[in-house]
């Protein structure tokens, strides 16, 4: 059972020994060695017989960058970017501050000298605390200013944009662009120290958004030379609720690391705490261990007592609050469970042999729930809503792949319109895909354009036929009596990734020439290694151990709403956010349609419906009419001539 800790401010040899000592004796197993500017200069070696000390107590050692550069965490000072003011960062207000730009060669080297330094230690890991942005607060401006709009970034930007110049608003196209620059940053860190023989944790801040959050975590856990993906969800320091906030975070970075088949890391509030913070001090430690992440660390050494910026109340009470709690083993389950239902060791994300089920993320046990069945009802109300919010969170995460994965779609679907999207799925799963493909006619006239293949037939939709996932054959053979090829795109639908079914069928789908999209609930899967693009929405085990129609059913829903609304955007079928190309099937849809009309052409209701009734109810063809000032057949040839979109046929006017 990993447990560590940070250790900073001493720099005398024999009573940082005693102190490596009394960490062994109390039961951790790591520390942290904090190598801020002032250390590089003036204590480099000294570091290095700090690790030398660690190792004789047995401890595994880790070196961070405490706070250089202003770009990694910790309350060190740093000079370079001060003394060398052309590297630093320049806020959207014009304001330069003494943070390091991230897209400086001259800073980049900067920070590589102090990895050589790092990795000369003999530290175990190199340790990237916090990596952000310029962070307001820490240059007394408010905490919507955000930087870098520096000449070097502001080249970048116009360089890969073509733009005159870059936004001074934080946009959402300028928010990736900072993302893309700071992963890039992290990389050439990485792979650096890699290059030195070492071996890199990255610890992000826990944000997704703001100006200090990092909204993909995968493309860290991926980069070269990472082999921990670590996290801070400090609940007091961010004045969060401990529960959801630490379970957020720990379930991010254990289902990131399994994807990338690293380890996960958390660490756990030790500073401006308080006696009476004992019971939430147990809570995040037991919160991190539920979403499946052993290694856990605090921050710091006798909960920061000596530190009066982080000041703790009651230091030392505190700190045997802290040791206890992360020294004590989980409890076990209860005598009373049976045997299959403890909770499988996590794995990393390797494809699964068919026989392999109890590895499977979606069928893992929670042994803190054993008692779901004594909870009151409100109490089993309130942890359902919580898991509901986690989909959405979990959804967030794989935003990057469900994007190129629309964007491959749309590109085949224009090129060939004739191409069609077709969801192949069973159980669940496939239910979604049906419920999915049903509601694309009403909304997108699309009946034709998003299918659904279930597997057991149209009669699974009410009557489970469980046993018709299991055949692979008929899967491709249904799959192909759908004449399925070149123009159309085939997402396969399956929670554990592994269902033979959807399998058969993605297979015929290459042969055929069809692009091919796996969506799975479950890391590294067979789905996934079958497709030409793999989308995995990782909720974690389920409230009913194996249950899928809870959070992995309802981000399955998610997902595949957003895959047909997206394409359906982008393929002209929306004017703005309004349904041009709904299909007035009913009493309430013709009253839609005519709202829709008198919105999009700013038209008097009247007049709207007049026009709709002029075009037969198309509403694409009464909006163009009314905006070119033309009749519904020549608006039809625009549209025609402009594959349907709205925005192309009146830019010919």
């Amino acid at each position: 059972m990993p447990i560590g800790v940070s250790y900073f401010g001493n720099r005398i040899l024999r009573h940082v020994a005693a102190d490596m000592d009394d960490l062994a004796a109390r039961g951790f197993t790591g520390v942290l060695h904090t190598m801020s500017e002032n250390d590089l200069t003036y204590y480099r070696d000294t570091i290095g017989r700090l690790v030398e000390i660690s190792h004789a107590a047995g401890l595994f050692v880790q070196v961070g960058p405490w706070g250089l550069g202003r770009t990694f965490g910790g309350e060190a000072e740093t000079l370079f970017v001060a003394n060398h003011p052309h590297v630093g960062q320049m806020l959207d207000s014009g304001r330069p501050v003494a943070a390091g730009c991230l897209n400086s060669e001259a800073y980049r080297e900067f920070v590589r000298s102090w990895a050589v330094a790092a990795v000369e230690t003999g530290a175990d890991r190199i340790f990237w605390d916090e990596p952000h942005w310029a962070h307001p607060a820490h240059f007394d401006e408010p905490l919507e200013r955000w930087g870098c709009r520096c000449p070097r970034c502001v080249e970048r930007w116009c360089s890969e944009t073509g733009d005159t110049d870059m936004p001074s608003e934080l946009t959402a196209d300028v928010r990736v662009f900072r993302e893309r620059c700071l992963v890039e940053f992290l990389g050439d860190l990485t792979a650096y120290v890699g290059a030195l023989g070492g071996r890199s944790t990255v610890c992000l801040l826990p944000h997704t958004g703001g100006s200090l959050g990092l909204a993909d975590w995968s493309a860290v856990a991926r980069l070269p030379g990472v082999a921990t993906l670590a996290t801070d969800p400090y609940w007091k320091a961010f004045d969060e609720p401990v529960v959801p906030f630490v379970t957020e975070f720990s379930e991010r970075v254990a289902q990131q690391s399994a994807a990338a088949g690293i380890e996960p890391q958390i660490w756990i509030q030790g500073f401006r705490l308080a006696p009476d913070d004992e019971a939430d001090i147990h809570t995040a430690v037991a919160a991190a261990r539920a979403a499946g992440v052993d290694d856990l660390w605090t921050w710091g050494y006798e909960a920061c007592g000596h530190m009066s910026y982080l000041g703790t109340k009651d230091p030392e009470r505190v700190w045997e609050i802290l040791c206890d709690a992360l020294t004590t083993p989980p409890a076990p389950a209860l005598p009373t469970q049976p045997a299959s239902l403890t909770a499988p060791e996590p794995r990393s994300g390797t494809p699964l042999r068919d026989t392999d089920l109890g590895g499977l993320v979606t069928e893992q046990v929670r042994p803190e729930l054993h008692d779901l069945d004594l909870r009151p009802t409100q109490e089993l109300v309130r942890l359902m809503a919580s898991e509901e919010a986690a989909v959405a969170a979990a959804v967030r995460r794989a935003a990057p792949a469900i994007a190129t994965a629309i964007d491959a779609v749309v590109a085949r679907l224009t090129d060939r319109p004739e191409g069609r999207i077709v969801y192949v799925g069973a159980g669940t799963a496939g239910r979604m895909g049906v419920l999915d493909a049903a509601e694309c006619g009403p909304t997108f006239n699309a009946a034709d354009k998003v299918i659904a293949l279930l597997a057991g037939g149209p009669g699974a939709v009410t009557k489970p036929k469980e046993g018709a996932e299991d055949d692979a054959a008929t899967g491709a053979a249904e799959l192909a009596g759908l004449k399925v090829g070149p123009a159309d795109a085939v997402v396969g639908i399956s929670a554990s990734g592994r269902t033979p079914y959807v399998l058969g069928a993605l297979g015929a789908a290459r042969q055929a020439g069809a692009l091919t999209v796996g969506l799975s609930c479950h890391p590294g899967s067979l789905v996934s290694a079958a497709a030409d693009h793999a989308v995995e929405v990782v909720v974690g085990p389920e409230v009913i151990a194996g249950s899928t129609r809870l959070k992995a059913g309802a981000a399955q829903k998610l997902v595949l709403n957003t895959i047909s609304t997206v394409v359906m955007v982008r393929l002209g079928r929306t004017l703005g956010n309004l349904m041009v190309d709904v299909s007035a099937g009913s009493e309430k849809l013709v009253d839609r349609a005519r709202r829709i009309v008198a919105t999009a052409a700013g038209r008097p209701p009247a007049e709207a419906a007049a026009a709709l009734e002029a075009a037969d109810g198309e509403v694409k063809t009464a909006i163009v009419s009314l905006l070119a000032g033309i009749d519904p057949a020549a608006a039809r040839l625009r549209l025609a001539q402009a594959n349907g979109v709205v925005r192309q046929a009146l830019s010919g006017s």
